[in-house]
């Protein structure tokens, strides 16, 4: 989709900023005993470019190291219109409605003592009040993408009402 628009992308600004946007997860659970549950979106960018800052400099130029900044904190604007920034916050979203979305809100159930049921219930909700819909809907700008979504978040539907009939057996 990209290739027809003839968007330019910085492939290596955006592949680096790929690999440090998640980085602040570890850099906080190892400083301040955070889990990953605990962070907030702003929180993430700000220790996530503090790494990209310390890590990369003198190895790639200010100008690099600025521009894998301004793509990881505008990754969390919605209304961002740089083209980095775009897909990786699509990679992000498509995370979010897949097997790896589903592992991380296990995960953070976990974290936080809940029981199967908790998380059962927790879909439920979601499910009911129209969440995954509008995440379908809101959160993708590409159809090629949003399509993929679609696609994962079947298989995790059926994932999950399997899970809740055994677990209700």
């Amino acid at each position: 989709e990209l290739a027809r628009q003839a968007v330019s992308i910085d492939r290596f600004c955006l592949v680096t900023a790929t690999y440090f946007a998640e980085s602040g997860f570890v850099e906080s659970q190892a400083q301040r005993n955070m889990t990953a549950s605990d962070m907030n979106h702003a929180d993430l960018y700000a220790v996530s470019t503090r790494t990209v800052s310390s890590e990369l400099r003198g190895i790639l130029n200010d100008a690099k190291i600025e521009k894998v900044n301004k793509i990881i904190t505008e990754s969390g604007n919605r209304f961002t219109k740089m083209n980095e920034a775009i897909v990786l916050s699509e990679s992000r979203n498509l995370e979010d409605m897949g097997a790896i979305g589903l592992l991380h809100e296990f995960r953070r159930h976990i974290n936080q003592g809940k029981s199967v049921s908790d998380m059962l219930e927790s879909w439920k909700c979601k499910i009911e009040y129209g969440y995954w819909q509008a995440r379908l809907k809101e959160s993708f700008r590409y159809d090629a993408v949003r399509q993929i979504a679609r696609q994962r978040f079947a298989v995790t539907e059926g994932f999950m009402e399997q899970l809740a009939e055994q677990h209700d057996a």
